[in-house]
């Protein structure tokens, strides 16, 4: 649940602000994302 993992992590709405959902859903499917392109 993003809600309790996001208040248990202290992250004041940053899996929500940064679309961690969409990244991981690109990533799983084999894709990549801005940061995995930079990360190389």
């Amino acid at each position: 649940d993003i809600s309790r993992a996001d208040d248990a992590l202290n992250f004041k709405g940053r899996i929500k602000r940064e679309n961690w959902v969409k990244q991981a859903k690109t990533l799983a499917s084999g894709g990549e994302t801005e940061f995995s392109k930079r990360a190389k």
